[in-house]
């Protein structure tokens, strides 16, 4: 169901199994997954249906590090989140990232690839891609050196998350779906091993709260760790901070022009890239 905070009277308080901060693309892949299996959702999007100046500028902020884009202009606070600008690029991770390397600090996971392999799977059916296909079959490619140069394919299904999922959680029984609900403050117990409850905010000054038997934050990866770090009143340095690693490790997406591919033989076919060569060129041609 669909309701709106500023709606909703000061000082009422939401009640759920799970209540679930953000309303991008894993709070509602969440909401979706946990509702189909009976449990009451409470989901909590800081903006509206549509683009809003004032929610957004919530996102604005300083950035004292790395060169990076502007916090308010890179993402985006409403329903679906930042997949409203997103170009639906999807690739999973290639295997050798799971792996320590020597001269990268805190490097390697604790499991590799084949731990995520049915999880990507499960992906492709939500973000209506195309078969779970990352590879090129042998006979297309070209015979390159494998130690140089490694073939892959990216599927690319642009799409927004509230405009393909906004109506079935408006109608959905077993999900409260709340708009302009901004939650400000995470309340814990006194022993700061579970949280008890949100504060949420909205922009006209009510006060509400949500209480539930588990909390899920979906902020993306600014926004989750500036509301931790926020949260301070119990943990000084920020919930669940103790370490002092929230927050960091921010990485941004890799975008880098590696060189030019001449093929010296000119019966080489470059086919499996065609398409994707040719739907850039008419995009950038403004076709």
């Amino acid at each position: 169901m669909l309701h709106d905070a500023l709606e909703i009277a000061d000082g009422t308080v939401l009640e759920a199994d799970l209540a679930i901060v953000g309303a991008g693309p894993a709070g509602i892949t969440l909401a979706r997954a946990v509702a189909g299996r009976g449990r009451r959702v409470l989901l909590l999007e800081g903006g509206g249906r549509e683009y809003e100046a004032d929610s957004q500028d919530l996102y604005a902020g300083t950035n004292v590090g790395l060169p990076y884009y502007e916090l308010e202009a890179a993402r985006l606070r409403m329903l679906g989140g930042t997949t409203n600008h997103w170009t639906g690029r999807s690739v999973p991770l290639d295997a050798n990232v799971f792996e320590h390397r020597d001269w990268v600090p805190h490097s390697g996971w604790p499991f590799g690839l084949d731990e995520l392999l049915p999880y990507y799977q499960r992906a492709q059916e939500v973000l209506k891609l195309g078969p779970f296909v990352y590879q090129p079959e042998p006979a297309a490619r070209l015979p390159l050196d494998p130690a140089v140069i490694r073939h892959g394919f990216r599927q690319i299904h642009q799409f927004s998350f509230g405009e393909a999922y906004g109506p079935e959680l408006a109608a959905a029984d077993q999900i409260d779906l709340v708009l302009h609900a901004n939650v400000t403050d995470i309340q814990a117990h006194a022993d700061l091993r579970r949280v008890e409850r949100l504060a949420i905010r909205t922009l006209d000054g009510r006060r509400l709260s949500a209480r539930a038997r588990a909390f899920a934050l979906a902020c993306g990866g600014l926004e989750t760790a500036r509301l931790l770090l926020a949260s301070n009143r119990q943990a000084p340095a920020g919930l669940g901070n103790q370490n002092d690693v929230v927050g960091r490790y921010f990485m941004e997406h890799l975008d880098a022009d590696s060189g030019v591919f001449l093929p010296s033989d000119p019966n080489w076919s470059l086919g499996i890239y065609d398409r994707y060569v040719r739907h850039r060129n008419e995009e950038e041609a403004g076709e």
